[in-house]
C-alpha cells in the first residue's frame, strides 16, 4: 500500500508537471518566443524614442556602424528597420540597440565600406550588385584598393549564396514565415 500511494503521488505530480509545461508552451508559441505586446501607435512611438535613448548610451566604438549608416543611408535605416530590432528583442530597446549596432557592424564587415551602405540585393545598384560603384566619387588610388576589396567581399558572399549556404524550402510555417535552411558546414 506504501509503495502504491508513492506511485499515485508521483503520477500526479508527474501529471501536474506535464499540464504546466503543456501551458507554458502554448502561451509561448510555435517558436517559444514571449508574445508580442500590441503594437498602438503609442506604444510604438515610445519604443522608437526609448530605442534612440539607448543607441545614444553606446559607446562609439560599439555604434560606430549604426552611426555610419544614419549618416550614408538613413533611407535605410528608418522606423521600419529599427522596428525589426525591436520585435526582435521584444520590445526591449536596450537589446534592440545593441542588435541594431551588431547588424551594421557585420554589414560592414561583409560588404565593405562602399557596398554596405546600399540595399542587399543583386540588380541595379545594390550591395550585391557586380556593377555597384563607389558611394565616393572621388577615383583615387585608395578609392579603387576600397572597392576592389569590396567586389571581392562580394564575389566571396555571391559563391556562398550559390553553394547553397543557404535555401529558400519555398514553405512557410504556420505563421505564414518563409522557412530558410542554413547550412554552415
Amino acid at each position: 500500500m506504501f509503495n502504491q500511494n508513492i506511485t499515485m503521488a508521483s503520477s500526479e505530480s508527474t501529471s501536474s508537471v506535464d499540464e504546466a509545461i503543456t501551458a507554458k508552451m502554448a502561451a509561448l508559441g510555435i517558436y517559444g518566443q514571449t508574445p508580442q505586446p500590441e503594437e498602438t501607435p503609442e506604444f510604438l512611438s515610445k519604443s522608437h524614442a526609448a530605442l534612440l535613448t539607448e543607441l545614444d548610451k553606446l559607446p562609439s566604438e560599439k555604434k560606430a556602424g549604426w552611426t555610419k549608416a544614419v549618416e550614408k543611408c538613413p533611407n535605410l535605416v528608418g522606423e521600419d528597420h529599427r522596428l525589426m530590432f525591436l520585435r526582435c528583442e521584444v520590445f526591449n530597446e536596450e537589446l534592440a540597440a545593441l542588435r541594431i549596432c551588431k547588424y551594421w557592424n557585420r554589414r560592414i564587415e561583409l560588404f565593405g565600406e562602399n557596398r554596405a551602405y546600399k540595399p542587399i540585393h543583386l540588380g541595379g545598384d545594390g550591395a550585391l550588385s557586380s556593377n555597384s560603384d563607389s558611394t565616393s566619387s572621388e577615383h583615387d588610388d585608395t578609392t579603387k584598393k576600397q572597392n576592389d576589396e569590396d567586389e571581392a567581399m562580394v564575389k566571396y558572399t555571391m559563391k556562398g549564396i550559390k553553394l547553397g549556404f543557404f535555401r529558400p524550402t519555398l514553405t512557410h510555417d504556420t505563421g505564414g514565415r518563409a522557412i530558410v535552411f542554413v547550412d554552415p558546414s
